[in-house]
């Protein structure tokens, strides 16, 4: 499981929900009272204030009264203040130029000692990643941990993905898995589909009923790559009755979402009538789809269909610039992950792709 590759996009995210979609950070109404018990020294007030000019949007929002405010609440040790003004100094906003990564890792750890859950997540984000601090794999899983035993679904997401990897701590499968669960447990649906995937593919685990469960919950919350696998093992049965009409529509769903394995098996149900009506146009409409993105028996069949006419007119100079292709090596095409944990039959492809080039000579209509 490639997952690493969206641990950037996903910290990223996280963010953006932390600070912008909290509810404590949402519902905060302006009074003057608020204000005037803020102005006293009350730090709960001042803490509220500044939530309340951070979360406003256009002209009301005020990120420098913001951090005023936090600042106040966080001198007199209020462990959100101190939270929410590590991300003001964190995040660069486009009406302030606070970004200082160290002063973020500072009110992290205030907030972090306290036990400000989110707190404990981002610093342990901050020394993955060497944000503002040297990088640090034990102190990161030091940090996931306090923040997953409190509950916080991310850190216990990354918390498995660290024993999974054997990152900052030995690996251990079945603690990434017990992480993973708690995650999963909550909805998150990365971990959702991480589960299913130790059912899936972890020989000492494996059990596909188990991996089918957790790629259906994931699949549902849109998780792409759940959607594929899911569409996978409706069709070969694989921990659920064989079923090709729900392999369809979840290789349909993946592959609107750019998952080009999807694409390809699509185009094929398409091209051999398999749970749904034949369609030569469709499938070399998804064919096309995922050879673009580099899938070799996609840009091999795609070359077939232009060489025979199948659902599109014959073009012999495309059907030798796809079946080039699909022997060739790509040099710029874009590594989607998971893309490649089945699609591991590039060799025989290559070959078979050669071997088609030479017989019909197709090198005369490049």
């Amino acid at each position: 499981m490639k997952y690493l590759k969206l641990k950037n996009y996903l910290y990223c995210l996280v963010a953006f929900i932390l600070l912008f979609g909290c509810s404590n950070v949402q519902d905060i109404k302006y009074s003057k009272e608020l204000e005037t018990n803020a102005e006293k020294g009350n730090a709960e007030a001042q803490y509220k204030l500044g939530n309340f000019y951070y979360s406003r949007e256009g002209v009301l929002k005020d990120v420098n009264k913001a951090v005023y405010w936090f600042q106040k609440a966080a001198d007199q040790g209020h462990k959100d203040a101190q939270f929410y003004l590590g991300n003001c100094y964190f995040y660069r906003d486009e009406d302030s130029v606070l970004e200082d990564s160290e002063k973020a890792v500072y009110w992290y750890q205030k907030a972090a000692e306290q036990g400000q859950k989110d707190a404990q997540f981002y610093l342990g984000n901050c020394y993955y990643y060497a944000n503002g601090v040297l990088e640090d794999a034990e102190k990161a899983v030091f940090w996931y941990q306090k923040a997953a035993d409190l509950g916080q679904v991310d850190a216990q997401f990354e918390l498995g993905v660290c024993y999974f990897n054997g990152y900052g701590v030995l690996k251990d499968v079945n603690k990434a898995v017990f992480w993973y669960q708690k995650a999963a447990d909550q909805g998150e649906k990365q971990a959702q589909y991480n589960l299913g995937g130790c059912y899936y593919y972890v020989g000492v685990l494996k059990d596909l009923k188990k991996a089918v469960f957790w790629y259906q919950k994931a699949a549902d919350q849109g998780h792409n790559y759940a959607q594929k696998n899911l569409g996978i093992c409706y069709f070969n049965g694989y921990g659920v009755l064989k079923d090709l009409e729900k392999a369809v529509f979840w290789y349909q769903k993946a592959a609107e979402r750019g998952v080009k394995y999807a694409q390809y098996s699509l185009g094929l149900c398409y091209f051999k009538g398999e749970g749904v009506l034949k369609d030569l146009e469709k499938a070399v409409f998804w064919y096309e789809s995922a050879a673009y993105r580099g899938h070799k028996e996609a840009q091999f069949d795609l070359g077939v269909c232009y060489f025979r006419g199948h659902g599109v007119l014959k073009d012999l100079k495309k059907s030798a610039f796809w079946i080039e292709k699909a022997f060739n090596k790509d040099e710029n095409v874009i590594v989607y992950f998971d893309d490649n944990i089945i699609d591991n039959n590039d060799d025989n492809i290559k070959s078979k792709a050669k071997e088609f080039w030479r017989e019909h000579k197709l090198w005369k209509y490049k």
